[in-house]
């Protein structure tokens, strides 16, 4: 049976959900736990949407996001910059491709930045901005990779 038609994909940091064409979760996935949450009976016996969790969890990879950081002098040349990288989140990010890890990584970064400080975090291209009440730079955060470690864990 195929009840719904149009479904999208929607990717946060621990959950993908499958929503129906108005936006309405149907399923949710939890991708740290593995486990899958049925907003709709009828979900569980829909072809469409078991092939979608089938393939979520087919194709979920573990990756370590990790970026550099520099602080306003350095990013205005003033300061030799470090080049240092750090693991993003402490944590392990579950995504089905590496743009997508880190998507996700950018978000949480800006999502924590905004809960612990009174500073503007806006994502411009590739990096993350964050600016004080004078729209001086305070740090930016760039050069986002990934390492896959789903076959390290």
């Amino acid at each position: 049976m195929n009840k719904w038609k149009n479904l999208k994909k929607c990717t946060f940091i621990d959950e993908i959900y499958i929503d129906d064409e108005n936006g309405n979760a149907i399923v949710i996935v939890d991708t740290k736990e593995r486990n899958v949450t049925y907003k709709d009976e009828e979900a569980k016996t829909d072809d469409n949407i078991q092939k979608m969790i089938t393939d979520i969890f087919n194709n979920l990879r573990v990756y370590q996001v990790e970026n550099r950081c520099m602080n306003k002098e350095q990013y205005e040349g003033r300061e030799q910059c470090n080049q240092c990288s750090f693991d993003l989140q402490q944590d392990y990010i579950n995504a089905e491709s590496e743009e997508e890890a880190i998507r996700l990584g950018m978000e949480w970064l800006v999502e924590d930045i905004r809960d612990h400080t009174c500073y503007n975090v806006e994502i411009e291209d590739d990096e993350i901005i964050i600016t004080d009440d004078e729209d001086e730079i305070v740090e930016v955060y760039y050069d986002f990779t990934v390492r896959d470690m789903t076959d390290y864990l």
